[in-house]
């Protein structure tokens, strides 16, 4: 009988708190073109570029979105701080119509545009990331963006999908000890 009671309970907690994590989700909206002064990161004052995006990871929650604004260009890199939970990922991803938002470095040779070092259950979804400042024919001229994606250390059950990758070293990297990314 107490037993049975001690599960229900538990049962109970375990369902509370996943629902309580679904429920206060949020979206955080970045935008490059956005000219206006107050910048929260909500979809009419939206993050204004990928360094603010960094600043405010702290904010980052399991089952959170950041979404870039299709059409834009992002400079700069981001390293992903905190990791989202099987049910709930933390997702990188877009919002709006046309193209998919366009990563393009810093100007300068970069090791990795997105790193991640021992995060787990991280989607990015429909994003693009080329160096637009080489040619596509002259293929002598090497990209200032070594690695688009770095998963480092143990990272695990990470997704990349809908995403275009061009004019880039590699790709994606993975350390030896990463498992399980798609």
């Amino acid at each position: 009988m107490k037993l049975s009671k001690i599960l229900k309970i538990s049962v109970s907690i375990f369902f509370l708190v996943n629902v309580s994590l679904t429920v206060f989700a949020r979206t955080y909206y970045v935008s490059s073109t956005y000219t206006g002064t107050t910048s929260n990161g909500n979809l009419s004052t939206p993050w204004k570029n990928m360094a603010t995006v960094q600043n405010n990871f702290s904010l980052i929650q399991p089952g959170d979105t950041i979404a870039f604004k299709k059409g834009d260009i992002f400079p700069g890199t981001l390293s992903i701080s905190k990791s989202g939970l099987q049910n709930l990922p933390i997702v990188i991803g877009s919002y709006g119509s046309g193209n998919k938002p366009q990563f393009v470095g810093t100007g300068s040779t970069i090791s990795s545009l997105f790193y991640l070092y021992n995060k787990s259950f991280i989607v990015f979804n429909d994003l693009e990331i080329a160096d637009n400042s080489i040619s596509t024919t002259d293929r002598s001229i090497p990209s200032k963006i070594q690695l688009g994606f770095y998963f480092d250390g143990t990272s695990t059950n990470n997704i990349i999908k809908n995403c275009k990758i061009s004019l880039v070293g590699v790709g994606l990297y993975l350390s030896n000890n990463c498992k399980r990314n798609t």
